[in-house]
């Protein structure tokens, strides 16, 4: 079994049920549900200015045309052209998480517009593509709190 270290399964590959029994066990103990309720709650804390978020939507843009060695270490959106534009949309449209009145959006808002487009996302790729916008919004919060460098912010 191979575990990423953010603690979400990888790829899973097993010869048995009992196998994948004891996988999805190990992952269910493993997974810290009040560690994570604390950190969605904390994304309501933090907001993105317009500026912020049309830099935002520009970079995940540029981000696939980049040569491959000035992504490394840049956590890639994993989101297609259509679904950023539902975002941007969105971002103004969407009844329960569009910006407010100044523009701005908080970080909890955000999320759910990425996992609202990510439910166009065919099956092999929803799980990795909710993992990424939840950890895109951890990046983001590290960096509107001066802990950490954002390429998407920067």
């Amino acid at each position: 079994m191979c575990v990423s270290t953010d603690g979400y399964l990888g790829n899973l590959k097993v010869r048995s049920l009992d196998l994948l029994y004891n996988a999805i066990e190990q992952l269910i103990m493993e997974f810290d549900a009040v560690h994570v309720a604390d950190e969605l709650s904390r994304f309501q804390q933090h907001t993105l200015t317009e500026s912020q978020f049309a830099q935002l939507l520009g970079r995940a843009r540029m981000f696939k045309h980049m040569p491959d060695g000035a992504k490394q270490g840049i956590m890639e959106l994993g989101l297609g052209d259509a679904q950023l534009n539902a975002v941007c949309k969105d971002y103004y449209t969407d009844n329960s998480f569009c910006c407010n009145s100044e523009g701005s959006i908080n970080l909890w808002r955000l999320y759910n517009l990425l996992t609202g487009v990510n439910k166009t996302s065919y099956i092999d790729n929803f799980l990795d593509r909710s993992a990424n916008a939840f950890n895109l919004a951890r990046e983001l919060m590290a960096a509107l709190q001066n802990k950490a460098d954002c390429w998407y912010l920067n």
